[in-house]
């Protein structure tokens, strides 16, 4: 009996393991198709646009399957597949938090489709898979995007049940952490590239997360694009954002991954830096709220173009 039941588990890896190379070359193929077709066909005649709709709808169709996979989260899994299947798939480890030495709940895993080019943009097309392990669950986050648009989608490992899909505003990474603050809400922190960072707060209360509006105090005006001190702000009862802005010139002076939101889980409370001295802003986390303000970054930091180098002097 013991033989027929480890028979039958190994059985039952090899079998998930092929399935997730299936569905990870599926993925890469959808994206191939996609990216060729759009780059051939660019009418605006009705016809070709809802091919082109089809395509994309097909691809993140594919890009579900493999989420769904059990094992989709497992970079040796991932990364044996990617060879097994050629056709340019890598598969990388990135840290988190390079200032920690240890591995463990300190990496995520990028996978690029090496030789299909993200529409103009001079990077190969990827996506990120980001582990974080909160508490006693495990989420895992997908993120990927094509031609500057994504989504991310959040999954519960123990369930392997999809809890949330959102859009994302990163060239990279969606995440930049993700915290528990009490029995039913997590903290999410979103990367933005030259837009900054935002935070919101999920209710995990039901089946699904939901996005909850747990913040009030002064926020940007809606649809504003481009920030700078002179950005107006608006004060709002409750809303689902902490936006922390900035602009390319400041990200071009700063690590594109340095964290400009922070919360510490002892006290509850979020907060970011506000001058050059360190000071902070800082809410604590009061009947399922948090009271603070949108902040622009180019209020203590360099937001003008780098200067360019003078050119030499010759005799």
């Amino acid at each position: 009996m013991k033989k027929i039941n480890l028979l039958t588990f190994f059985l039952f890896l090899n079998f998930a393991s092929y399935a997730q190379e299936r569905e990870l070359e599926t993925f890469r193929d959808k994206v191939y198709t996609y990216v060729n077709y759009d780059k051939n066909n660019n009418s605006e005649i009705k016809s070709i646009q809802l091919q082109k709709d089809k395509l994309l709808k097909e691809l993140e169709k594919s890009f579900l399957s493999f989420i769904l996979n059990e094992k989709s989260h497992n970079f040796d899994t991932i990364k044996k597949n990617a060879a097994s299947i050629g056709k340019g798939i890598r598969c990388t480890e990135i840290r988190k938090d390079y200032s920690i030495k240890s591995k463990e709940h300190n990496i995520d895993i990028l996978v690029s489709l090496n030789g299909i080019y993200d529409f103009g943009r001079p990077e190969f097309v990827s996506f990120f898979i980001q582990p974080f392990h909160i508490e006693n669950e495990d989420y895992i986050v997908y993120y990927y995007k094509l031609n500057g648009k994504g989504k991310y989608y959040i999954k519960n490992l123990k369930d392997n049940k999809l809890l949330l899909e959102s859009e994302a505003f990163s060239s990279h990474r969606a995440i930049a952490n993700m915290f528990q603050i009490d029995e039913n809400h997590l903290l999410i922190i979103e990367y933005m590239d030259s837009k900054g960072q935002r935070a919101y707060v999920l209710n995990k209360s039901k089946n699904n997360l939901e996005q909850a509006l747990s913040f009030k105090g002064k926020t940007f005006i809606k649809n504003t694009t481009n920030y700078t001190k002179s950005t107006k702000l608006t004060y709002e009862p409750s809303r689902k954002y902490l936006h922390i802005a900035g602009n390319e010139n400041i990200i071009d002076h700063n690590n594109l991954y340095k964290k400009f939101i922070f919360y510490d889980k002892e006290s509850q409370t979020i907060s970011y830096v506000i001058n050059n001295k360190g000071e902070l802003s800082s809410a604590k986390w009061i009947n399922n709220s948090f009271e603070i303000d949108d902040f622009y970054l180019g209020n203590y930091m360099h937001d003008e173009p780098m200067p360019m180098p003078e050119p030499l002097k010759t005799d």
